[in-house]
């Protein structure tokens, strides 16, 4: 008979989950076994650390617009969880937890690893029950998917080991206090109220100087806000969750707000007499008009938000692509053009301020403005770019303009460390799996090739290591070689590269700390950060001949100066797989950055490069002062050695 961890996921199938993100625990053996039974499907995706598991699911519904789901151990495991699980929570990701628990004939007995899971998961979860009877499986996974999709939120769905190798109920018995739920659940059109529509139309037509400011919440309307932009003759910024509602190539579009945003922006906004927020909670005030300075309209589809960051005039509680239908029509469109055409002024301004930083050279240390302006136009269409929190963000922000088709995310609200990484191999699992039925290519020049080749790992705050396999490629400095898609990205501004052996290290980003890597070799003491970039295959020939690669591009802004050598690294393939294989890797200490063209395979998509193909690097010893550190400490071990050697010899003549 089947048991409840095998009901556990079936109903996750029927829920439509094809993918459940974890690290195993003794205290879910039960849905491991289930795991191994259901032949992938769904498919279990092993993480190396349990905070991974949840920043993944929190990536796979921002970029499926699925609910995400993972799974995590008793005790210690459910705790890694939270960091990931507030992440989801504060970016408004609906996300299921399924989550272990000790026997429940040992709860209350201070047991090992006994925590009260409903407690510490009740401030993350809009909803956390533990289940205590097989028959309650059914209804109690049920409303965590319907509480988790209505609210935008995260579910906590507790089993304990004995209930999960106990026999299943698919079917409470029929008596009295039973639940028979049901699978299913339909988004709702949420409009606002005909007269807030109304007035907040009149204020919008009498404003002069109209800014709007967009986020997350109009991704699905991009074409009704470029409408009302065009009508109302206004410019549009987009806080960091809304970077993708909009192309950067839009001559209206100001780009980035805030600490990490652009003049255009600040100026047009310390300059509008009328505010329009469309599905944004921005929590800057000091980068928003003063109180008083213009009018103000809202459109959030969360009532307990609307008019919290500004004092607004109308506030619209509805669907932001429903709401922006419904009040278009009721808009006039402005003759007068000259506060658009200033607001266009003052892109152009920028956009030749961003150029004129990117193209400035420091004595030939690495200008990592420059990296993200020479990858932005060599990205090919559909790429989806991730970010950690620190330096890189601010580059991701400033520098690479997306265009049409291009997707961005990273940890807006919570801004943690760690989620770059999981959010770009979620990215790529998920163009894997779409592109059976899609294809994508892009344009590339002999001097720009594109290969696949870095894996990036990140061993926990102030530790990022290096994955050296087939190839590296880390563009860079003057070098206008191709920056390679797809992705992994770990590590904070802080963290130390590993450019010569890599093996099994913690992927507990922000929490393992920098003793996560384990024989590691040396270590190169060089702040990085990074930036992720994930594109979907080619062709969907790639897909079923070539196996998935891991890329990123590094930029630090602490690089030695550049120098022209070759390295062969040899390492074994690493296909992406729910159990990665363990992983070495030899090089010189230099990070690469320009690799040859990869030859093409036979039916044209792209080939896999050879190992051993030559590259260009950047020497990281090379600066002088560290050159002299580094003699001084090599003659302070010998002393040390022979001091050692003296005394030893002293002992044993006095004894």
């Amino acid at each position: 008979m089947a048991q409840v961890s095998d009901y556990v996921l079936e109903r996750l199938r029927e829920w439509g989950v094809d993918r459940v993100y974890g690290y195993p625990g003794d205290g879910i053996n039960g849905l491991l076994g289930a795991f191994d039974r259901a032949k992938g499907d769904p498919e279990f995706i092993q993480v190396r650390h349990e905070e991974m598991a949840a920043f993944m699911a929190c990536a796979h519904a921002k970029f499926t617009g699925e609910v995400g789901c993972c799974t995590a151990t008793s005790g210690p495991g459910a705790v890694h969880l939270l960091n990931g699980l507030y992440d989801a929570k504060l970016d408004h990701q609906p996300v299921v937890a399924v989550v272990g628990q000790q026997k429940r004939i040992s709860l209350g007995a201070h047991y090992q690893q006994e925590i009260h899971l409903d407690r510490l998961f009740a401030d993350v979860s809009e909803y956390c029950e533990m289940v205590s009877h097989p028959a309650q499986v059914r209804h109690v996974i049920d409303r965590a998917f319907k509480t988790a999709l209505t609210t935008r939120g995260v579910a906590t769905v507790i089993i304990p080991n004995d209930i999960q190798e106990a026999d299943a109920q698919q079917s409470p018995p029929r008596t009295h206090g039973a639940v028979f739920s049901s699978v299913g659940w339909s988004r709702p059109r949420v409009l606002p109220d005909p007269d807030e529509l109304r007035r907040a139309a009149g204020i919008l037509n009498h404003g002069h100087k109209v800014a709007m400011l967009v986020g997350q919440g109009a991704a699905k309307a991009a074409g009704e806000v470029v409408e009302a932009a065009e009508l109302l003759g206004a410019g549009v910024a987009k806080a960091l969750l809304g970077r993708e509602v909009l192309p950067d190539d839009l001559p209206f579009v100001t780009g980035p707000i805030g600490l990490l945003g652009s003049t255009a922006s600040d100026k047009m906004i310390q300059n509008c007499d009328t505010l329009f927020m469309i599905g944004t909670s921005f929590p800057y005030s000091e980068w928003l008009p003063e109180e008083g300075q213009a009018r103000g309209v809202e459109i959030d589809i969360d009532g307990r938000m609307i008019g919290i960051r500004y004092p607004m005039d109308a506030h619209l509680v509805g669907d932001a692509k429903e709401t922006l239908k419904a009040l278009i029509p009721l808009l006039h469109r402005k003759e007068d053009r000259s506060w658009r055409k200033a607001v266009e002024s003052e892109v152009r301004e920028w956009n030749a301020l961003c150029d004129k930083w990117a193209g400035r050279h420091f004595g030939g240390r690495i200008n990592p403005q420059s990296v993200a302006a020479e990858l932005s136009p060599r990205l090919p269409d559909g790429a989806i770019l991730t970010a950690d929190s620190g330096s890189g963000t601010n580059w991701w922000a400033r520098n690479l303009r997306l265009r049409e088709g291009m997707h961005a995310s990273l940890s807006g609200t919570l801004a943690t460390m760690g989620p770059g990484c999981a959010a770009a191999d979620v990215s790529r699992r998920v163009s894997l799996r779409h592109a059976a039925s899609r294809q994508y290519s892009a344009e590339m020049s002999a001097s720009t090739p594109m290969s696949k080749g870095l894996a990036y790992r990140p061993g926990g705050a102030g530790a990022a290591e290096a994955v050296l396999d087939e190839h590296v490629v880390a563009c860079a400095g003057e070098t206008h070689g191709h920056c390679p898609p797809g992705g992994r990205h770990g590590g904070p501004a802080a963290g130390r590269a590993t450019v010569d052996r890599w093996d099994q290290a913690s992927c507990g980003a922000g929490v393992a700390g920098a003793g996560a890597t384990s024989r590691v070799s040396r270590i190169i003491s060089r702040p990085l950060t990074t930036i992720s970039v994930a594109v979907r295959p080619w062709t969907p020939s790639a897909v079923a001949t070539e196996p998935w690669w891991a890329s990123t591009v590094v930029m630090s802004p602490y690089a030695a100066r550049a120098s022209t050598s070759s390295a062969q690294p040899s390492a074994r393939r690493w296909p992406v797989t729910s159990r990665t294989p363990r992983t070495r890797a030899r090089t010189t200490s230099r990070i690469p950055l320009m690799i040859r063209k990869p030859p093409p395979s036979p039916d044209g998509a792209l080939g896999r490069p050879k190992p051993g193909a030559v590259v260009s690097g950047l020497r990281m010893n090379s600066d002088p002062n560290q050159r002299m550190k580094r003699m001084k400490a090599a003659a302070r071990t010998v002393l040390s050695f022979f001091s050692d050697i003296v005394l030893l010899l002293a002992g044993f003549v006095a004894w």
